[in-house]
């Protein structure tokens, strides 16, 4: 891990985990003019306070020696992005990078609300100013900088203090459709694959394979990162490695509707979402289904739901399948995880016999 010192502008290398000293880290949204890893390199003095993001390193640094910290780290000028190999091992060691920092700074550059205006029930819209309304919450990677920090702090354009993220809980939560409690989670594992996909749903990133890159935290993934390949190709090579770290068949349950791809309920697809998009369930909450209700719920139609796996053929799934059509192609298979707040509903997908088998 690369950290900038607070004080001197300097970097140091901290290869040994046991000896990286306490930090400070910034959850930010880039703009035109960044201090990149060339720049500190490369800029004299005077050259890179004309930068205009300049300041923006200068307040996080003053913020983190007044929290009694010598180290910062910030994305745009501690990451050689020239090298794939070093991007590569910071995108997959990010979420534990902000999950093990002494405080997250995340600093809002489009919003102008301070403390006072979340002091009483009564805020005042300030347009596209507000902190409702801030890019920060749309974009992919501040989904898991959101997530993974135990000490955040939000901060306006001029670095005025606008809240902590318990503070703030209730508001996030409105904003981005993540349960507050969801907000504190240590182990992101307790909650469902589909779950975890929806609060990714209307994010975006520059970069298309991003989309599935800047959730890799949130799964507890390793993989290489293949710029080029595309966004269907990225997102489901994530999802063939979560099913192969999990038996939840919540990752099945989504559905192209009221997203901005195209509309797959008349299309035949595969069983892989082609982007977080298509996990819009707004409050619904999926959780897993005990496989002994399935077989009380459907006692003439079960098999039991065995754990999805990858093979060279492609997904393996042993389902419960219900007919619904009068030629025995069309089927329900009913995967195990149900809608919370509702006991008698599960969730299933259609599926249809492509060729009769023994």
């Amino acid at each position: 891990m690369r950290l900038l010192n607070a004080n001197t502008f300097t970097r140091a290398d901290f290869n040994n985990e046991a000896t990286v000293p306490d930090y400070a880290i910034l959850s930010h949204t880039w703009g035109d003019d960044e201090v990149t890893f060339r720049d500190l390199t490369e800029l004299s003095h005077e050259q890179l306070v004309s930068k205009r993001a300049w300041e923006k390193v200068e307040k996080c640094c003053t913020k983190a020696t007044q929290w009694g910290l010598e180290w910062v780290w910030i994305d745009t000028c501690c990451i050689d992005q020239s090298s794939s190999a070093e991007l590569s091992e910071a995108i997959n060691s990010m979420y534990q990078w902000y999950r093990k920092s002494a405080v997250c700074y995340a600093y809002l550059s489009d919003v102008d609300s301070v403390e006072e205006d979340f002091l009483s029930d009564m805020v005042i819209d300030q347009g596209h100013s507000s902190f409702n309304k801030a890019r920060w919450f749309i974009r992919g990677w501040c989904l898991q900088e959101l997530l993974a920090p135990r000490n955040m702090q939000f901060y306006n354009m001029r670095w005025e203090y606008i809240g902590s993220k318990h503070s703030l809980k209730e508001r996030i939560s409105t904003i981005t459709h993540i349960d507050k409690d969801a907000l504190f989670v240590p182990d992101l594992s307790v909650l469902s694959v589909a779950e975890r996909m929806s609060w990714a749903a209307p994010r975006k990133t520059k970069r298309e394979e991003d989309i599935a890159y800047c959730l890799l935290g949130i799964f507890n993934i390793n993989m290489p990162l293949l710029y080029g390949e595309g966004q269907t190709r990225a997102f489901g090579r994530l999802q063939e490695e979560i099913m192969k770290r999990t038996e939840d068949h919540s990752i099945l349950a989504w559905s192209g509707k009221g997203t901005d791809l195209v509309d797959f309920r008349n299309d035949m697809v595969g069983f892989l979402a082609p982007h977080p998009s298509a996990f819009s369930y707004g409050k619904i909450d999926l959780r897993d289904l005990p496989k002994h209700d399935l077989a009380q719920a459907f006692p003439r139609h079960v098999i039991e739901a065995a754990p999805l796996s990858i093979t060279g053929r492609g997904i393996c799934a042993e389902l419960p399948l219900i007919q619904c059509g009068p030629h025995g192609v069309d089927y329900l298979a009913v995967i195990g995880c149900q809608k919370s707040g509702s006991p008698e509903s599960y969730y299933a997908i259609p599926v249809t016999r492509l060729k009769n088998s023994s």
